[in-house]
């Protein structure tokens, strides 16, 4: 297969991958065969625009219903400001048919990703609207043993296609208010395509952690809306300290036991910049550069 490539190569200084991330708890579900949805070129501000959208109306109106189908006459549970997605969402392993979705919720529930061309997508309509009939829809159980982290794998995908997907945490009676993320399905194995991709590594070291400015490079590397983005090692540096000053405190360190490596995990995640990166690139990590 013929493929034309698009590298750009980024030096980091500050963040984190899903590699080195506990997934210890997942599931897996095939899409159903879907009407092949018109290709779209890849969006790179849809899942900021849903997310702000999200943000916004549940801080202007009532709370929204929850976002995955419901059985005509079923109750819907209401939302729940206790249940959160406080990690991700996150895509990566992407191929012509399948992908792997990841997210990290504050407490013990049940994680739904819902799936949606995103062709389908309209930012007029109610959110939830768009992902009234899913064309994939998994589940995985968060345990604190699994640090509350999740992942699923959706095979079953249309080739060269853009989707967007719904992350809730839901614990039988109530659901958390939704987010969303991103990501495009490779082309047919027999197919020429252009293929454009980033990667870079060696975040958050030598005691730069994070600042208030965020990590701005990674707004640079979705600028150039990659395909993916290959994460090259190196995610945290665990073993040293932070900066005393200068830096967004909570996760000095340096760590050597598991809760500390978490700890030093979610304070990258919670970078705005790059967890939005993330919700819209797919990556692919090593363990080490």
């Amino acid at each position: 297969m013929s493929k034309h490539l698009a590298i750009v190569m980024f030096i980091l200084l500050g963040a984190v991958t899903v590699a080195c991330l506990p997934l210890d708890t997942q599931s897996a579900v095939t899409a159903p065969e879907p009407a092949a949805a018109p290709a779209v070129e890849p969006q790179a501000e849809l899942t900021t625009s849903l997310n702000n959208t999200a943000a916004e109306t549940v801080a202007q109106t009532e709370p929204q219903l929850p976002t995955l189908p419901v059985e005509q006459g079923e109750e819907v549970p209401p939302i729940n400001e206790d249940l959160q997605v406080t990690h991700g969402p996150m895509s990566g392993e992407v191929t012509n048919t399948a992908v792997t979705l990841w997210a990290r919720s504050n407490v013990s529930g049940t994680l739904q990703f819902a799936l949606v061309p995103a062709a389908e997508i309209s930012l007029t309509e109610t959110i939830s609207d768009n992902f009234a009939a899913p064309i994939a829809l998994a589940t995985v159980e968060t345990t604190a043993e699994a640090d509350f982290t999740g992942e699923v794998r959706v095979d079953g995908l249309e080739p060269d296609s853009n989707y967007v997907y719904q992350v809730t945490l839901t614990d039988g009676e109530s659901s958390s208010t939704a987010v969303y993320g991103q990501f495009a399905t490779a082309p047919s194995s027999d197919t020429a395509a252009p293929l454009n991709f980033v990667f870079g590594g060696c975040l958050g070291g030598q005691g730069f952690c994070r600042t208030e400015e965020g990590w701005v490079i990674f707004d640079q590397m979705a600028a150039v809306e990659p395909d993916f983005f290959v994460m090259v090692g190196d995610g945290v540096y665990l073993d040293t300290a932070c900066a005393a000053e200068g830096g967004i405190p909570g996760a000095e360190g340096p760590f050597n036991e598991l809760n500390g490596f978490r700890t030093r995990y979610q304070y990258h995640l919670e970078d705005p910049i790059y967890a939005n990166f993330l919700a819209q690139t797919p990556i692919f990590p090593t363990w080490d550069d």
